[in-house]
């Protein structure tokens, strides 16, 4: 689990989140999470330079059984909202694996 601090520069509307230790996807949702639960800012800046980014899989299967995936995001909630073909609809996606179309 890596070690992921966050502080905000007010004069310039940043937040930098400074990544440290072996990184994993989970870490990222939990920082999403919180980074949206409180006020956003309009830049990010995510410093991975001290990070160990192997344990990160270059592709996460999140929906089966759906059409192309045309659009995904984060939202403030944490939850991810996607658009899919066949059939063509919006999906939101909780972090453990239940969905709300």
């Amino acid at each position: 689990m890596a070690r992921i601090e966050s502080y905000l520069l007010k004069p310039i509307d940043l937040t930098v989140h400074r990544v440290r230790g072996v990184l994993q996807g989970d870490d990222l949702r939990r920082t999403g999470k919180r980074f949206y639960a409180q006020e956003v800012t309009l830049n990010v800046l995510w410093d991975f330079s001290g990070a160990d980014l192997t344990q990160i899989p270059s592709e996460e299967i999140i929906l089966k059984d759906f059409g192309r995936v045309r659009e995904a995001v984060c939202g403030p909630d944490g939850a991810v909202y996607a658009v899919v073909n066949d059939p063509d609809e919006s999906l939101r996606i909780f972090s453990r694996g239940q969905m709300l179309r």
